[in-house]
């Protein structure tokens, strides 16, 4: 029988005596991987506070994958909203559009493009390299 006394030790402010089901139990997680890999571009490299700018979101499918990708955006400040689409069935690629607020702080800002789709019953999630959206100041 294998023993975990030591890590659950280290990770209970060494604890001379941790609970004794930590010592020998461990939990194990499998994430699906989802069939599809995405990744962001802004069409332009910067924005000023007020404007918008456009982001390419594409997808790259795995053979036989064609269903629709949700997509949802996190990373930004308030000041930043995201009007995104949904990728629809069977195409690769979609344009979203992030409104700059005009009182937007200059900065850089890195936003992840999450997408979820259905596999059979299952919900998968991928995300993309977060991407950093840059804002400056005119």
């Amino acid at each position: 029988m294998a023993t975990y006394r030591l890590v659950a030790n280290q990770f209970l402010a060494t604890l001379p005596y941790p609970p004794p089901h930590l010592e020998t139990r461990l939990a194990v997680a499998i994430k699906v991987r989802p069939p599809f890999i995405l990744t962001a571009k802004f069409d332009t490299p910067n924005v000023v506070p007020g404007k918008p700018i456009v982001a390419t979101i594409t997808v790259n499918r795995s053979p036989g994958f064609a269903e629709e990708v949700a997509l949802t955006a996190t990373g930004m400040p308030p000041t930043i909203k995201a009007t995104l689409k949904n990728i629809p069935k069977g195409q690769n690629e979609v344009k979203v559009q992030f409104d700059v607020a005009a009182t937007a702080a200059a900065g850089s800002f890195p936003v992840t493009i999450t997408g979820k789709a259905k596999v059979g019953m299952m919900d998968v999630t991928g995300s993309a390299t977060p991407v950093p959206l840059v804002v400056v100041k005119k």
